[in-house]
């Protein structure tokens, strides 16, 4: 014959359920927060600056904590009293001003060279003046450039340019970085920019045709 277990009055179930709810929470709650560890490597240490030195001290590394998550449990033991429990996950960092003041800095001047390295130099007439190698629209020629006294056209001049829109050139100017070929009444031909060392390139004016000149 089989003996059934006695069921449970109400004080000890009740019982059973606040022990388990403490045991729940227990394994819950969120680690205590504390100091962060320290760095796994000191900074190096140069010493005091000398006396006299405006030298400003290094700024502290700034804490940062975040909350990566955040959740909320409830629930309801057998006599009807309801429990909200609240817990959440945080992460610190530590923020060098210094080293993003560096960071800042590199970038900066990284900036300042490309800009200054964007900008050509200015050349002068005597570096223009010269005899080039002309390519019209795939035709070669010459063309001829020579400076002729402050205040009066520069004469340029063309040899082989026959049937090309390079033939009616007869003064060129400098302006900037750009070579501008003149004809007839001082009707512009061409305007070259300096593409590199002896060499500039341009369009035709008027037309899709292009000139590339180098020497």
């Amino acid at each position: 014959m089989t003996q059934s277990l006695p069921a449970l009055s109400s004080r000890g179930r009740l019982t059973a359920a606040l022990l388990f709810a403490a045991a729940l929470a227990g394994c819950q709650a969120p680690a205590s927060s504390g100091p962060p560890p320290p760095p796994a490597f000191a900074a190096p240490s140069f010493g005091a600056p000398a006396f006299g030195s405006t030298q400003a001290p290094a700024a502290s590394p700034i804490q940062r904590t975040a909350t990566l998550s955040s959740s909320t449990k409830s629930w309801e033991t057998p006599d009807g009293t309801r429990h909200t429990k609240s817990s959440s996950t945080t992460a610190s960092m530590r923020v060098d001003p210094n080293a993003m003041g560096n960071a800042a800095a590199m970038l900066f001047g990284a900036m300042m060279g490309q800009s200054t390295a964007a900008a050509p130099a200015p050349v002068s007439k005597g570096q223009i003046a010269g005899d080039w190698n002309v390519d019209v629209d795939g035709r070669q020629c010459r063309l001829s450039l020579r400076p002729t006294g402050a205040g009066m056209g520069d004469f340029a001049s063309t040899f082989g340019c026959i049937g090309t829109e390079l033939q009616s050139v007869t003064s060129w100017s400098l302006r900037g970085n750009e070579v501008v070929l003149n004809g007839m009444m001082s009707k512009r031909v061409a305007v070259l920019r300096l593409s590199g060392t002896n060499r500039m390139d341009g369009p035709l004016d008027g037309s899709s045709g292009k000139v590339v000149a180098w020497r």
